[in-house]
């Protein structure tokens, strides 16, 4: 990944198109993947959900993930289910899971998991609808 970032100056907002590359895989990396899997008119929700938040929800990470693998992605193209990039017994700073389903329903789900009242900061701007 590319990072930038935009700066204030007394002439008004700039931007550092090249602050450093990561050799390693982004957000949007595996958003573009998820998107080619799912089954058409299908949303997700791609989420890193670190250990603060499983804290908050008075859990850890690895029970969170376990939760997580309660309902599974079983078949493609995807329409329903969790999807674990993480190992939740390796995990020690982040899960990173691809929700896919209605979006009223992963809403359900994150309340359950008792991680809705963090929703804002679980990167749910990453939204993955299927073409």
């Amino acid at each position: 990944g590319l990072d930038a970032f935009v700066y204030r100056t007394p002439e008004g907002a700039r931007l550092q198109p090249r602050v450093e590359i990561n050799a390693r895989r982004t957000f949007g990396h595996f958003a573009v993947k998820a998107q080619k899997r799912l089954a058409p008119r299908t949303q997700g929700l791609l989420l890193q959900i670190n250990r603060r938040h499983a804290k908050d929800a008075q859990t850890d990470l690895g029970t969170l993930g376990e939760a997580l693998l309660e309902s599974p992605m079983t078949a493609t193209p995807w329409r329903q289910g969790n999807l674990l990039f993480t190992d939740p017994a390796e995990a020690k700073e982040a899960l990173l899971v691809l929700m896919v389903g209605p979006l009223l329903e992963l809403g359900v789900q994150l309340e359950q998991l008792g991680l809705n009242e963090h929703r804002s900061a679980l990167n749910l701007g990453t939204e993955v609808t299927s073409p």
